[in-house]
């Protein structure tokens, strides 16, 4: 990774839409399912929002929701995303010019890793999913 490395303890923020997620019978819990880390397939990474970056800018985590109140809000630090094979890197630049949006500079990317099939890296997102430090900051809205 060329980006400056981040700290283990730094939390990662992803949004999820409500169909991504669900309830887990067996952890008897409400969580995200993997399908809310996965990358689209005309995308090289998905996207994340960097806690230390959100500080540094002044920002808070209902920041990110501005603007998309309807979808959720998870997080889990850093480490947690190592520990799956993962990582995540700044990505400042990797928005869409057309919609800015206030968190832009603490934009983040979700770093997969390489030649691993698409089976075996929604298996990865699965087990990150399913891990207790994943905490879910606000539910998304049930879409009727």
């Amino acid at each position: 990774m060329t980006e400056e490395a981040l700290a283990a303890e730094d939390e990662v923020y992803r949004r999820i839409i409500s169909r991504h997620y669900i309830h887990d019978g067996n952890l008897k819990r409400m969580r995200p399912s993997s399908a809310a880390f996965e990358r689209r397939p005309d995308e090289d990474h998905a996207s994340c929002y960097i806690g230390s970056l959100l500080v540094k800018h002044g920002l808070a985590p209902a920041d990110i929701l501005h603007m998309h109140e309807a979808l959720g809000l998870v997080s889990g630090p850093l480490a947690c995303l190592r520990k799956h094979g993962r990582d995540a890197a700044p990505d400042p630049g990797g928005t869409d010019p057309e919609h800015p949006h206030k968190c832009d500079p603490a934009h983040g990317k979700l770093l997969e890793p390489d030649g691993v099939s698409k089976g075996k890296l929604g298996r990865g997102w699965g087990l990150f999913a399913k891990d207790p430090c994943i905490k879910v900051v606000q539910e998304p809205r049930q879409i009727s």
